[in-house]
């Protein structure tokens, strides 16, 4: 079982931690797909295992990830990013304080999917910070 999968045209699998699946991480069999910023190494987050995935000091997905416009300016614990040089990889932003209130919704095109990351021990942990 792949942690991200791409099947159709144009997919888009972009600034995701894939990390931790039984199969591959990333499998991709669709046509024109868009890889990047992708992490499918060990990415240092506080416990997988218990879903928590905030990064720790010296993960290789803190300041690695590409601005793109479908990003929330929140993190998942409304945290401001990007905190640092740019976005980290991820659900989280390392270093931002949690806020209180979430970003506004910000349109996806159709040109192509994002894709959801996963984490730890075969566990879907959705670490993508291009979708809430």
């Amino acid at each position: 079982m792949s942690g991200a999968y791409a099947g159709s045209k144009n997919a888009r699998i972009v600034n995701n931690i894939v990390w931790g699946n039984k199969g591959s991480q990333i499998t991709d069999m669709g046509t024109g797909t868009t890889l990047q910023n992708n992490i499918t190494t060990d990415p240092k987050v506080a416990n997988a295992a218990a879903h928590d995935f905030h990064l720790l000091a010296g993960s290789p997905a803190i300041d690695k990830g590409a601005d793109q416009s479908q990003i929330y300016k929140n993190d998942f614990a409304y945290g401001a990013r990007p905190v640092g040089a740019t976005y980290d990889i991820g659900a989280y932003e390392f270093g931002a304080p949690p806020g209180t209130t979430p970003s506004p919704p910000i349109p996806v095109s159709t040109g192509g999917s994002t894709g959801a990351g996963s984490t730890g021990s075969g566990s879907s942990g959705g670490l993508s910070n291009c979708a809430r």
